[in-house]
């Protein structure tokens, strides 16, 4: 039976399934996000109705939430995401979230591990095409 060893110019590559990869590669600011987008839909919605009495009109200004809100929601993940990696000095040496000087609101760990895996994969697929070695 041959082992492999697994080093800097052979690391692991962990297969990802199809069927998983949708719910298990979300960032950690999604579930904030999608709340954000249907509390906003739907408050702008019931307002609108309330006030002017009239369903197209209430459900096209509770549309036009959407990508307001998303704008603002991505933007604000971004911003903590930054502030996340800006602190990566001080989590190591295992100061508490509440004392760093930019604290940050979700915890980025396993999503950055996604992405170091997924560049690591492409790295992986353009070596093999640029060696000629892949098998259709």
């Amino acid at each position: 039976m041959a082992t492999t060893q697994i080093d800097s110019e052979n690391p692991e590559v962990i297969p990802t399934t199809s069927s998983s990869s949708w719910f298990s590669n979300l960032d950690p600011a999604f579930p904030t996000t999608a709340f954000s987008m249907f509390t906003n839909f739907a408050i702008a919605n019931m307002f609108v109705y309330g006030v002017t009495g009239r369903a197209r009109l209430a459900y096209i200004s509770g549309a036009l939430t959407i990508p307001l809100s998303l704008f603002v929601s991505l933007k604000a993940a971004t911003e903590d995401f930054e502030r996340w990696k800006k602190m990566r000095h001080l989590r190591e040496k295992g100061l508490p979230v509440k004392l760093m000087p930019y604290p940050y609101k979700f915890d980025w760990e396993d999503h950055e591990i996604h992405l170091r895996q997924r560049k690591l994969e492409r790295e992986i697929k353009n070596a093999e095409n640029l060696s000629g070695t892949t098998q259709n």
